[in-house]
C-alpha cells in the first residue's frame, strides 16, 4: 500500500527530517516489474533490536518526480542507484528460486509416479 503524499514538511515527528527515510537509507529498490513502486529501508537508530542494533523498516512509494517523497529519496539515492540495487536483489533471489523450481518439479514427478502405480 503506498502512502498518501503529504503537503506538511514541518519534519518528521519532530526529528527534524521532513520523511522517515531522510539521511537513514540503507537501500531502495523497485519493487516490480513496471518500476513504478519503490521501496526504501531505512534505519532508526532510536530503536533498537533485542541484539542491539538499529531496527530497520521499509517505506513504499510510487516512482513520480512530483511527489516530494520520491523527490527526496532522489537526493540521495540516483535512478542509478535504484536500477543497480534492483538487480543485485534479484541476483540473489535467483539461486532460491531454481532451487524452489526444482523443488517442483521433483514433487511433481513424484506425485504423477504414485498416480500412475495407484491406477496399474
Amino acid at each position: 500500500m503506498v502512502d498518501v503524499p503529504t503537503t506538511d514538511f514541518a519534519g518528521y515527528h519532530g526529528r527534524n527530517r521532513p520523511f522517515p527515510f531522510c539521511g537513514r537509507i540503507i537501500e531502495a529498490y523497485y519493487t516490480n516489474p513496471e518500476l513504478d513502486t519503490v521501496c526504501v529501508t531505512y534505519r532508526e537508530d532510536e530503536q533498537l533490536t533485542p541484539d542491539g542494533e538499529p531496527r530497520a523498516y521499509d517505506y513504499y512509494m510510487e516512482v513520480d518526480e512530483t511527489d516530494a517523497r520520491f523527490q527526496a529519496l532522489l537526493k540521495e539515492y540516483s535512478y542509478e542507484d535504484l536500477q543497480t540495487t534492483t538487480e543485485e536483489r534479484h541476483k540473489m533471489k535467483k539461486p532460491g528460486l531454481n532451487f524452489m523450481m526444482n523443488s517442483f518439479l521433483i514433487l511433481m514427478s513424484k506425485i504423477k509416479n504414485i498416480k500412475r502405480n495407484c491406477l496399474d
